[in-house]
């Protein structure tokens, strides 16, 4: 226990802090209520309409399913049927606003209450770690339920059965994102070196026990449902390597995220750590968390975002607290203390997951920006040689808090009516047109989002590629949705039903409807349908890529994107296809069939079953 503190003395600060968690969540809870998380809630990230995409489908709705961990999904899933979708972001900021109350219990533990305050309410009101609560995402879920496994496993000290908490609470974030998977080693180092004794309690193997049966139920699952027990969609082992070139950028995102005071405080306490680890197994594993889920992202995760960072915020919440203790005199911890909260709080002019600004100076606000580059995969590089410092005015402090943009986003956006996805359930599936290359750069967020809004599985289709055959689609004008994308309805010859056009510009083929277009006869088109319906059935399956090499001269490629079922559709332009070879060309063949002209292979491409149609000579 630390000096000074009587034992079962009333905390009063845990009940102001507790005061400032309640109103800092009833701020949020009631302004963060949207009717439809996927066209009105305005703080999402690349991947939040992807998780609430598994969701949906585990839910029952026909929509691209990329087989993300399940717990998410899951709690998407279970809202979903229940008509509480959009309780999601409410429930992900009362974890969050838990989680704070948790670390303060827990270093006030190892520390004192007062370096355990000032360090909780610094990361309850750090600017950055506010914006990323607010995204729709897996990540600070999953770091808040590792904290809780790193306070059980504190607990487990003097009452080994909470290995059983620490085990679930691991499993639960393992199952929200695998980085938590991670945590196996440091466990095991802080068991072996300081509680070896505990290596003969049921507890403790009753708790590896319920972290890794979980792990394997999931793993079982997929491959009895998807034939892979690893990747579906989302493929992570391409970005898994050693390399070296992040180490700049997340050391300026950690900048960014606790600013210059907090990093410097945070070097100074994990030095403190170090010492003090050999005698407390909780301080061990913490050091141990934040090494391997650091240096994994850093050196061994090719794929840079300063989210990731969150993972890692607990531990060095601690470590942060452990520097602040050591400073006894009370000039000197106000002094020290002053400066956590003013790096943290003054607020970032750009949101949390934007790593490019830190914060110099509070009033006014001063930042050194970095210039960002992107890779096509979304990974930011920052160029640490080329900085500049941005300075904004004294009232830029509150516009740009978070508890402003909460307000404002509120005010732009009103409260529109849900969009009825009943209205369009009579209809077959959805093509999406697009013309602009850098529109097509938005294939992954429109195939989801529009995807999630309607209930049904999109294909991104370019506009020239149905030309061609405009005569023969009889299509007309539907409804808005969003107040960004027109519906229209088509029907094809020879099909029954309608299928969905959708545009973000103008009609899917404006003009004059009787221009020349594909001379076909109707023995043509039959043809074609079942040359289509044939391909179709070779090829289709689960959400496989299907890539149609095209020559716009065979009426069978006019049915094929509304008969496939996959979302992961693909019709590269002549210009993209050099690009494509190289990757498709060692893929594995399956199986090879000539339909007239056309060649068809199925691959195994990424792991999983896959095809290429080739209309080209």
């Amino acid at each position: 226990m630390p000096p000074g503190r009587a034992p079962g003395a009333p905390d009063r600060l845990f009940a102001v802090l507790t005061a400032v968690c309640a109103a800092n969540f009833a701020f949020f809870a009631v302004r963060l209520l949207y009717p439809d998380l996927n066209l009105d809630y305005p703080f999402t990230d690349g991947d939040s309409f992807d998780w609430i995409a598994n969701g949906l489908y585990l839910a029952g709705h026909d929509v691209r399913y990329s087989g993300r961990p399940p717990l998410f999904p899951l709690l998407l899933a279970g809202l979903d049927r229940l008509s509480l979708l959009p309780l999601a972001p409410v429930l992900l900021q009362l974890l969050f606003h838990l989680a704070i109350l948790a670390f303060y219990r827990l270093a006030a533990r190892l520390h004192t209450r007062s370096a355990a305050f000032v360090t909780a309410l610094a990361l309850l009101l750090d600017s950055s770690v506010q914006s990323l609560s607010l995204d729709l995402m897996a990540d600070l879920a999953a770091s808040c339920l590792l904290l809780f496994a790193l306070v059980a496993f504190d607990r487990a000290q003097e009452e080994p059965r909470a290995y059983l908490a620490s085990g679930l609470a691991a499993a639960a974030s393992a199952l929200t994102q695998q980085a938590a998977l991670l945590a196996v080693v440091p466990a095991v180092v802080a068991v072996v070196t300081l509680r070896r004794r505990h290596l003969r309690s049921p507890w403790l193997w009753g708790g590896a026990l319920l972290f890794l049966l979980p792990q394997g139920l999931w793993l079982l699952a997929k491959r009895l449902a998807f034939g892979t027990a690893g990747e579906l969609l989302v493929r992570y082992s391409h970005l898994l390597h050693l390399h070296g070139s992040s180490a700049g950028t997340y050391l300026y995102f950690l900048a960014s995220l606790l600013g210059l005071p907090g990093c410097l405080l945070l070097a100074y306490g994990l030095v403190v750590a170090l010492r003090r680890a050999p005698g407390s197994a909780t301080r061990l594993f913490a050091l141990g968390l934040f090494a391997i889920l650091l240096g994994f992202f850093v050196f061994f995760y090719d794929y840079n975002a300063k989210r990731f960072l969150l993972y890692v915020l607990w531990p060095a919440g601690l470590f942060l607290s452990e520097g602040l203790a050591r400073f006894t005199d009370r000039r000197a911890f106000a002094a020290a203390a002053a400066l956590l909260l003013a790096g943290a709080l003054v607020p970032q002019p750009v949101p949390g997951h934007e790593g490019t600004r830190v914060g110099l100076w509070p009033l006014p606000p001063i930042y050194l920006q970095a210039a960002p580059r992107h890779a096509p995969s979304g990974s930011v590089t920052l160029d640490l040689h080329r900085l500049r410092l941005e300075r904004h005015p004294a009232a830029d402090l509150l516009r740009l808090s978070s508890y402003q943009r909460v307000i404002d986003a509120r005010k732009a956006r009103g409260m529109p009516a849900p969009f009825d996805r009943s209205r369009v359930r009579g209809y077959r599936r959805v093509l999406f047109l697009y013309d602009d290359p850098a529109e097509g750069g938005e294939r992954y967020r429109v195939v989801t989002r529009l995807a999630n809004a309607l209930g049904k599985r999109v294909h991104f289709v370019r506009r020239s590629y149905l030309a061609p055959y405009s005569r023969l689609l009889a299509t007309r004008p539907l409804e808005r949705v969003g107040g960004e994308w027109t519906l229209y309805t088509a029907r094809l010859p020879g099909l029954p039903g309608e299928w969905l056009l959708v545009t973000s510009g103008p009609p899917p083929f404006p003009g004059d409807p009787s221009q020349p277009g594909l001379p076909a006869t109707s023995a043509d088109l039959q043809a074609g349908l079942a040359k289509a319906r044939a391909i179709r059935d070779f090829v289709d399956g689960s959400d496989a890529n299907v890539v149609i090499l095209s020559d716009g001269g065979d009426p069978s490629q006019l049915y094929l994107p509304f008969l496939l079922g996959t979302t992961e559709l693909f019709i590269p332009e002549a210009s993209q296809r050099p690009g494509l070879f190289p990757l498709l060309a060692p893929a594995p063949v399956l199986a090879e069939r000539r339909f007239g002209t056309t060649v068809v292979r199925r691959l195994r491409l990424f792991g999983r079953d896959s095809a290429l149609v080739s209309y080209l000579p």
